[in-house]
């Protein structure tokens, strides 16, 4: 029979029933096997009774001269000893294992297959003036992009073209009041493919604490089930 130890609060074991002692095992060590529903002290144990008290061995009784006429006594049966009590074994609470955690593990499911750049803008411009659809995040936020790029190019083009008036270039100002609409629409079906509705998007006009509400709804997955603005565009 295998014997587990608990020493020093760490588990140790398996071990057999003679290499329990070499291995620290003492009367207070908490052992536990198979057979045993609980943990208990070793000295509770029956079958370790004999490795914690080995048997005294008795000396052989001298053998005494016997007279020559004397015929030899038959030598009688051991008396059978009655069976020592067994200890009662208590039962103490079992250690709590926890279980091992599972590592966490990121995986991309199968179907998300994020929109390139070139997607996103020509998704976007074929929605110009779509308020009522559903846009996925990778479209709403690499438009985005593209149009924060397209303001620093017109920006850096009039400085040095001298095209600015009253610190506003007349190419940035084109170029942002055509992509205006699109990024508004983009946005209100961004809100859409969350189940939100589109007239949140007016929170924008709240500083931070409105900034940081439609930021947070931007940044959250598309909802897989069909909603009133139509099917997901991601699942």
């Amino acid at each position: 029979m295998k014997y587990y130890m608990h020493i020093d609060g760490q588990q140790l074991g398996p071990f057999e029933e003679n290499d329990l002692l070499s291995h620290g095992l003492q009367r207070s060590t908490l052992v536990w096997c198979k057979t045993m529903s609980n943990w208990a002290p070793a000295y509770r144990v029956p079958a370790l009774m004999q490795l914690l008290y080995p048997p005294v061995q008795k000396r052989a009784a001298s053998a005494q001269p016997v007279a020559a006429h004397a015929a030899p006594r038959p030598q009688q049966a051991p008396r059978a000893k009655r069976p020592a009590p067994q200890p009662k074994v208590m039962t103490a609470p079992r250690p709590k294992r926890r279980a091992p955690r599972p590592a966490a593990v990121w995986h991309r499911p199968a179907t998300d297959t994020s929109l390139t750049y070139k997607q996103a803008l020509m998704s976007a411009l074929r929605h110009y003036f779509d308020f009522k659809g559903r846009a996925r995040r990778s479209e709403y936020w690499k438009f985005l992009l593209i149009v924060l790029l397209a303001n620093l190019v017109t920006a850096i083009i009039d400085w040095n073209l001298g095209l600015t008036f009253k610190h506003h270039g007349i190419t940035g100002s084109i170029v942002s009041l055509l992509l205006l609409v699109p990024m508004v629409s983009s946005g209100v079906r961004r809100l859409h493919d969350m189940g939100q509705s589109g007239l949140k998007l007016l929170w924008v006009l709240l500083p931070v604490v409105g900034w940081v509400m439609v930021l947070n709804w931007h940044c959250q997955d598309s909802l897989k089930e069909k909603n009133r603005w139509g099917k997901s565009p991601k699942y």
